[in-house]
């Protein structure tokens, strides 16, 4: 399966996957990286719920 794919920037290019999944999977790690990048997603070292 071929994809076109176009960047934040316009650019383009053509990727070939195995299957649909795997494209799903790529465009997933793409947005999330993007998110993270734009300081969308944090990474936290402390749990979000405290228990006394």
């Amino acid at each position: 399966m071929k994809f076109k794919i176009v960047g934040q920037n316009g650019e383009t290019e053509v990727k070939e996957f195995k299957s649909q999944y795997e494209a799903d999977l790529y465009c997933e790690q793409k947005n999330y990286e993007r998110l993270e990048r734009l300081g969308l997603i944090e990474h936290l070292d402390v749990p979000a719920v405290k228990f006394e």
